[in-house]
């Protein structure tokens, strides 16, 4: 039987995604402990306070010209790009098309790359 991994609260304080669920910032939120630790070594979520309140702030949503599935199945491949090997990443810290492109098995553009990017990395 595998074991099950323990979850922690965080508190959000960027809007990201974690295990493929889009979390809002103002948020308190039950993650993986293993999401939380990435999450709060990144600065985008911190432990839960006490005070603290769960209220996630509505966004304004700029559109990428790219439907919200494709988005959706963008931010999940760019999610999976191995952190550990360099050579999937650019200079700048983002994914490559390529890389980005095996994990969909498809057409990608760098467009659509750049938009998900964003998306992740949105304040």
């Amino acid at each position: 039987m595998a074991k099950e991994e323990q979850l922690e609260s965080i508190k959000v304080l960027r809007t990201t995604i974690a295990s493929g669920v889009r979390i809002i910032r103002g948020a308190i939120t039950e993650v993986s402990a293993s999401d939380a630790r990435y999450l709060k070594g990144i600065k985008k979520a911190r432990d839960v306070e006490d005070g603290d309140v769960d209220e996630p702030v509505e966004e304004v949503v700029v559109s990428t010209g790219i439907d919200p599935e494709r988005l959706e199945a963008l931010i999940n491949a760019v999610m999976e790009v191995d952190d550990n090997n360099d050579a999937l990443w650019t200079t700048n810290g983002a994914p490559k098309v390529s890389a980005v492109k095996a994990i969909i098995d498809g057409d990608v553009s760098a467009d659509e790359v750049e938009a998900a990017w964003s998306e992740i990395n949105k304040d």
